[in-house]
């Protein structure tokens, strides 16, 4: 009873449960070779990595020893989630 009501307020609405599933199955395969291309560019070094970073990272395909820049976008990424998420609170 409960899941013939659910098919058909689904089909009064127009909502397709699998319509969220699109976007990251689209986006997945782009990220994963984003990220085995930057893991290869730090593994081999490239020349540009090694002298390309500013303040206490001059060598951007060595790791960060004080893990400041995971805290920074730890941090950020808490911050856009918690503020600008809640948008009806705000605006």
């Amino acid at each position: 009873m409960a899941y013939s009501e659910l098919v058909s307020y689904q089909r009064r609405h127009d909502v397709n449960p699998l319509r969220g599933f699109l976007v990251p199955l689209v986006q997945t395969p782009l990220f994963v070779s984003f990220f085995f291309a930057l893991q290869g560019m730090a593994a081999a070094p490239v020349p540009g990595l090694l002298q390309g970073g500013l303040g206490w990272f001059p060598n951007l395909a060595a790791p960060d020893p004080f893990y400041v820049l995971p805290v920074l976008v730890t941090a950020s990424t808490w911050l856009v989630l918690e503020v600008w998420g809640q948008k009806s609170q705000f605006w």
